[in-house]
C-alpha cells in the first residue's frame, strides 16, 4: 500500500468543503475560529464528515473530536499532529 503524505492544508479544505457541501455555507464566509455547532453542525453531520476525514486520513476519526475540537482550525491543527506522530 502507499503511503500518501496528507497536508494540514489537505485537512482544512476536506472540513470546509464539508461544511459548504452540507450547510450551504458560502466558502468565503467560513472563519477558521467559528465553532461547528454555528454552522449548523450536529451530530449526524459531525459522524458524517469525521467518516470523510477517516477515509482521507486513512485513519479512525471519533466524531467527538468536533466538541474537543470545535473549529476547523483546532480539527484541522489536532488531526495534523496525529498523523506527525
Amino acid at each position: 500500500m502507499t503511503n500518501i503524505k496528507v497536508s494540514e492544508q489537505d485537512i482544512r479544505e476536506c472540513i470546509r468543503s464539508y461544511i459548504v457541501d452540507q450547510t450551504k455555507t458560502n466558502m468565503n464566509e467560513l472563519d477558521g475560529n467559528t465553532t461547528f455547532d454555528n454552522y449548523g453542525i450536529d451530530s449526524l453531520l459531525a459522524v458524517h464528515l469525521t467518516g470523510e476525514l477517516s477515509e482521507l486520513l486513512n485513519e479512525e476519526i471519533d466524531p467527538t473530536l468536533l466538541y474537543d475540537y470545535n473549529t476547523i482550525e483546532k480539527l484541522t491543527r489536532h488531526l495534523s499532529e496525529i498523523l506527525e506522530q
